[in-house]
């Protein structure tokens, strides 16, 4: 009996110790991994690196059978490629890429990945496991490529599922109150699919002129026969401006509430679409959108200023009532990986659209937009950017089509603001931009993460559709006939996310009189 009891209490005791092992390799092993990603902030990232020190190699590191490194290392922009026999002795840092260890391949240390994935054979070692991180960030490569000093700035993934619910504020128009945008987002088009954005637009007027309304906008893609092609549904309700090159929200409104004056154009468009987009591969897609809408004329009325004024009111533009039912193929290829900062990379955007006669308003026509930029990275830090765009018909266009050569979009600092804003059937558009990097400084860095002096010139020409079969024909003006400007400033990243501001001088004015300009979006 005393013996059966030692027995029991020596398999209670061998029980006890393995558990006591188990719990001690479990936490070990939790401590050496992480099923979830830990966030990190660009700040939090850069200070980790700068404390572990260690060589950095920038696109990618292969360590070959035999070969021995010792660590730390940090692997940015590529992978961290141990093959079989090989030994990697500390830990290692690989962001943006991807962690290989191909049979008995050993990692002495510790590896943590951050935006980055693994692949492991089942015989390769981490001997202290790995740690998985998600950081919203990029290198800034100017610093490190002229300083070598490793500073990582705030860059959204544009690969990354990210839905949100959106409360974004409204602006003040002409025509009411854009009190307050309330939708869903789900970014980004390259995520996996169902893709849906759709946004509630609340008009609510300060004046018992009216009395406001609700809108909405909505924008669906649907997989369909794989992740290479998608379904698109669209629905609007919304008020529409056919100033795409003008004036910046918030530049028109602070205008309209500070003197009064709105330089924007503004009527509602009812209906929606059906279409279908095919990726070829990352970079070129080509979409199909069938389109029925209405376009109404909206009532212009007098907004409340700071400033008491006799010029607030300016008519909406005249438009082509009644239904249009359009038919549009669109071509891209876009290489950009980061739209505000691109780098040697290319953009190619075409576009033919023809509109069918169905209402009162003439809709039949036939035109085109053929778009171009090119981003390319200097030495010393330098970009060189250039764009065309390139506008044309085989008919007249409906009035709300017709296009125009002001704002930012188009030739900045051309004087013709505030009236008259000539439009026409025909554009052409050139402009090129040379950028600098520019050093932190201790207060600019908590306006802009990363800031450049600039450098423009932009050179146009709008005609109207007075030969139809000819729709280049305008193309044949004097160089005289061609509105230039050129313009330099500081634009970059910043807390809004974005800041311009440039001085800009039209070159066909008789007399210098250069303009001020401040944009809260990218440069172009």
């Amino acid at each position: 009996m005393i013996i059966s009891r030692l027995n029991l209490n020596f398999h209670y005791i061998r029980f006890g110790i393995l558990l006591g092992l188990c719990l001690v390799v479990s936490s070990a092993a939790a401590e050496g991994s992480n099923t979830k990603p830990e966030k990190l902030s660009p700040q939090q990232l850069t200070r980790l690196l700068v404390e572990q020190g260690g060589n950095v190699y920038y696109g990618g590191l292969l360590l070959s059978a035999g070969d021995t490194l010792a660590g730390p290392v940090v692997v940015i922009d590529g992978s961290l490629d141990i093959q079989h026999g090989a030994l990697l002795s500390g830990d290692a840092w690989i962001i943006n890429g991807k962690l290989i260890l191909n049979g008995s391949a050993r990692l002495d240390g510790r590896a943590k990945l951050v935006n980055s994935a693994d692949f492991l054979s089942r015989r390769a070692v981490i001997s202290k496991g790995i740690r998985y991180y998600k950081c919203e960030c990029r290198l800034n490569d100017e610093k490190y490529e002229q300083e070598g000093e490793l500073l990582f700035i705030k860059h959204e993934d544009p690969r990354a599922i990210k839905t949100k619910l959106t409360i974004e504020p409204g602006q003040l128009t002409r025509v009411d109150y854009d009190f307050l945008h309330i939708g869903l987002k789900r970014q980004n088009p390259r995520h996996k699919k169902p893709h849906l954005r759709g946004h509630a637009l609340l008009h609510f007027s300060l004046t018992t002129e009216k009395r406001g309304y609700l809108g909405f906008d909505v924008d669906v893609a649907i997989p369909f026969r794989g992740e290479r092609s998608d379904i698109l549904v669209q629905a609007y309700k919304k008020t529409v401006s056919n100033d795409f090159w003008q004036l910046s929200a918030g530049e028109n409104a602070a205008i309209l509430f500070l003197a009064g004056y709105d330089f924007a154009d503004y009527y509602e468009q009812r209906g929606g679409g059906l279409g279908l987009k095919f990726r070829c591969n990352n970079y070129i897609s080509l979409q199909t959108m069938v389109s029925y809408h209405q376009d109404v004329s909206m009532i212009t009325r007098d907004v409340w200023t700071v400033r008491d004024g006799d010029s607030k009111k300016r008519p909406n533009p005249a438009i082509d009532r009644g239904n249009n039912l359009t038919a549009a193929v669109t071509m891209t290829y876009d290489s950009r990986e980061d739209v505000y900062r691109p780098g040697d990379a290319r953009l190619v955007h075409l576009r033919v659209e023809k509109g069918f006669a169905d209402g009162p308003g003439d809709f039949s026509y036939l035109a085109f937009t053929a778009e171009a930029a090119w981003f390319n990275r200097l030495p010393f830090g330098l970009h060189w950017d250039m764009r065309g765009r390139l506008f044309s018909s085989f008919d007249r266009i409906p009035r709300q089509a017709s296009q125009s050569l002001n704002g930012y979009g188009g030739l900045r600092g051309l004087d013709d603001i505030p009236f008259p804003i000539p439009r026409g059937d025909r554009l052409a558009l050139f402009s090129g931009e040379l950028r600098a990097g520019l050093p932190q400084l201790p207060v600019i860095k908590y306006l802009y993460t990363t800031w450049d002096a600039v450098m423009f010139t932009d050179i146009g020409l709008l005609a109207e559709a007075d030969n139809k079969k000819a729709p280049l024909g305008f193309l044949d003006a004097p160089f005289d006939n061609w509105k230039k400007t050129v313009g330099l400033g500081i634009s970059g990243q910043s807390i809004f996310p974005y800041l311009g501001i440039y001085i800009a001088q039209d070159l066909d004015r008789d007399h210098r009189d250069p303009r001020v300009i401040i944009r809260l979006n990218r440069s172009f």
